[in-house]
């Protein structure tokens, strides 16, 4: 088990010639992370991709909540096309139900047990509480701001009930939006836990897109953690499909399954068309000829060669399978 604390920095947070409400300048709010941390604690980002990135899912038991926050490589200079060879967390995502985070000196405790995908649990402790805990961090630290331990630290249990449910705000979202592509970029080259961590970013945000509700039936079954919606890929995973937003669909479980079979495609109008050969189910009949509901942001419209991959090799071949 690892351990990271980082306390945070006025001009990581925005605030510019020192501390005070009325001089920040919307220019954060993100963590710095040295090159030694993002190599022992955080997922491996490619050099060989421009910026590449992956959303974090933070938990902070404190609220109960998890956030997906961008964790990004910025790595131009290794491109030789800037100047910019640094790992950064953006906490946009999580200043809405962490005011905590935008105040500097307090420290953050990330703790990261390697599951699949890890877990990364984050706690804050308060500068202005002065507690013994704030002061013992506070002298660990010394004079950076960072620290990075191996030990027998804890993971709390995980967050569970409704909050698990994630709320990907429009920051998060549009840095899942950036660079999106149907067909993975050799992906196989990519480390388990980043692979984890994209295909989770690929089911929050298809969700997210298509307001947790299939976007064919409109019908929502919820329960606490439970839900009867999916996030399914229109290329498959194991066809070099992407974990992009433009390469998905939210859809029920039913209809899910119907799909990645062949049952039924979705033509380039965005209308549902069922096979002639997939005979008088009552299901497809009624979904048959309908037109799918389109996700909150244009941007993430399904794909026409996502689509047409699934016109050419799905529902073309259904008969002969």
């Amino acid at each position: 088990m690892k351990r990271y604390l980082h306390r945070l920095y006025a001009h990581e947070l925005g605030y510019r010639g020192g501390y005070s409400a009325d001089r920040r300048k919307g220019a954060g709010s993100y963590i710095y992370v040295p090159k030694e941390v993002a190599a022992e604690f955080f997922p491996p980002l490619r050099a060989d991709r421009l910026n590449d990135s992956v959303m974090l899912p933070l938990e902070f038991p404190a609220s109960g909540r998890i956030s997906l926050v961008r964790y990004v490589y910025h790595n131009d200079s290794r491109l030789a096309i800037g100047t910019r060879d640094e790992y950064r967390i953006y906490l946009a995502t999580a200043l809405a139900h962490e005011p905590s985070l935008e105040s500097p000196g307090n420290i953050l405790e990330f703790l990261c047990e390697g599951s699949a995908p890890p877990r990364y649990v984050v706690r804050v402790v308060d500068e202005q509480r002065n507690s013994a805990e704030w002061r013992r961090l506070s002298e660990r630290l010394g004079r950076s701001n960072h620290a990075l331990e191996h030990g027998g630290f804890r993971m709390p249990p995980p967050v569970t009930g409704r909050a698990v449910d994630v709320h990907v705000t429009d920051d998060a979202m549009n840095g899942i939006l950036q660079n999106q592509t149907v067909f993975a970029d050799d992906d196989a080259r990519e480390e388990g836990a980043t692979r984890a961590l994209r295909e989770r970013e690929f089911r929050e945000s298809v969700l997210a897109l298509y307001s947790r509700s299939c976007c064919i039936t409109d019908v929502t079954v919820s329960h606490g953690e439970l839900l009867n919606v999916e996030a399914a890929h229109i290329v498959p995973l194991s066809m070099r499909g992407s974990n992009c937003p433009i390469n998905g669909l939210a859809l029920c479980r039913d209809a899910h399954w119907a799909f990645d079979k062949g049952f039924f495609t979705i033509t380039e109008h965005l209308v549902v068309q069922v096979h002639p050969a997939a005979g008088d189910a009552s299901f497809l009949q009624r979904i048959a000829g309908r037109q799918i509901r389109r996700p909150i942001d244009q941007r993430a419209l399904p794909h026409p060669d996502a689509l047409e991959w699934h016109r050419s090799k799905v529902f073309r071949l259904f008969d002969a399978a």
